[in-house]
C-alpha cells in the first residue's frame, strides 16, 4: 500500500507527471500508468480506531499531544518489527508501545489493533474470540503473576500472530528470560523472538516523578 504526506513529496518523486489530489489519496499520471497514493490518516481516524480497539482513552489523549522523548519511546521507535519491551513500573513502556501503533495506523502499516490488559482482562473468552478480528496486538503488564487462563490466553494469542502475521507488541515489568519460563512453551518462545525484538529500559518511575 502507498502512502504520500503531500503534493511537494510527490512532485519530487514524479516530477514531469501530472498530479491529482482527493480528500484521501492521490493519482500520479505516469508514462507508465496512474499509481495511487493514500494520504496518511488524520488524526480523529486514528483516535477513533484506537477506541474500536478498546485502547485506555488516557493513553490516546497523552499520545496526541508532544511528549518527551523516554528511552522507552526511543526503544520501540527504532524496532524495525514487533517488541517485547521489559522494565520497572512506570518507565513508560504502554505510552511507547501505543505511540508505535498509532504511526503504524497512520501509514496504514496496521488497521485493526486490540489492546489486551492482562492484569484487568475481564472476561478471558471475549478475548479469544476478538483477536480473529484484530490485525495487530498490543498485549499490555505480561507478568508472571498471571492466572493460568491468562497464561494460556496469551499464549494461543502470540500463535495466532505468528501463523497470521499480524503485529506484536508485548510490555513486561519482567524479564525476558522470567517470562519465557512463565510461559513453558519453547516452541513459542522461539516464534517470539522471530515476531519481537527484546528491548530493556531502565530509569525512574514516571508517575512518581509527576
Amino acid at each position: 500500500m502507498l502512502v504520500a504526506k503531500s503534493i511537494s513529496e510527490l512532485q519530487k518523486r514524479f516530477p514531469e507527471s501530472r498530479i491529482f489530489e482527493q480528500e484521501s489519496h492521490y493519482f500520479v499520471f505516469t508514462k507508465r500508468g496512474v499509481i495511487r497514493f493514500l494520504k496518511p490518516r488524520g488524526r480523529k481516524e486514528i483516535v477513533q480506531r484506537l477506541k474500536e480497539g478498546r485502547f485506555p482513552q488516557k493513553y490516546i489523549t497523552a499520545i496526541m499531544k508532544e511528549k518527551e522523548k523516554t528511552e522507552a519511546l526511543k526503544a520501540v521507535l527504532s524496532a524495525k518489527r514487533g517488541v517485547f519491551l521489559s522494565g520497572k513500573a512506570g518507565t513508560g513502556k504502554t505510552f511507547a508501545c501505543i505511540l508505535k501503533i498509532a504511526l503504524l495506523l497512520k501509514n496504514y502499516k496496521v488497521n485493526l489493533p486490540l489492546y489486551v490488559p492482562l492484569q484487568n482482562l475481564g472476561d478471558v473468552f471475549e478475548y479469544k474470540k476478538l483477536i480473529w478480528e484484530y490485525d495487530s496486538f498490543l498485549v499490555d503488564d505480561l507478568n508472571p503473576n498471571l492466572g493460568e487462563w491468562e497464561r494460556k490466553l496469551v499464549i494461543e494469542l502470540i500463535y495466532h500472530a505468528y501463523n497470521e502475521d499480524k503485529p506484536l507488541f508485548i510490555t513486561s515489568n519482567a524479564t525476558f528470560k522470567a517470562t519465557a519460563h512463565f510461559l513453558k512453551e519453547e516452541p513459542l518462545v522461539s516464534r517470539l523472538l522471530e515476531m519481537c525484538e527484546v528491548k530493556t529500559v531502565k530509569g525512574e518511575d514516571l508517575r512518581v516523578r509527576k
